[in-house]
């Protein structure tokens, strides 16, 4: 299967769930572990649909690294400001 393609699905899926956490009451340090994490997750997930689960620690390093990369451009130039942000914002907040 295409790298590129998982990447970008998975990408989506990691923005779509960081964003739930934005008006959570926690650190921004925490925040930025649970992007993290998420992004090690679908890393993982990554090497095992397009790798076979060859667990080789570059392949490991280089989906990570792209799964965030490609998070972080689709949060900030895509997802940022727009409707859908604003429902997964509420969506995320604490009931008053």
């Amino acid at each position: 299967m295409n790298i590129g393609l998982v990447v970008f699905v998975l990408a989506i899926v990691v923005t779509l769930l960081t964003s739930l956490f934005k008006t959570v009451d926690l650190s921004s340090k925490w925040k930025s572990l649970i992007a993290v994490v998420l992004s090690v997750v679908a890393g993982g997930v990554t090497v095992w649909i397009t790798e076979g689960g060859d667990f080789s620690t570059v392949n490991v390093v280089e989906a990570v690294a792209l799964v965030y990369a490609a998070s972080q451009v689709i949060y900030d130039f895509i997802l940022k400001g727009t409707g859908l942000d604003t429902r997964l914002t509420a969506i995320g907040s604490k009931s008053e």
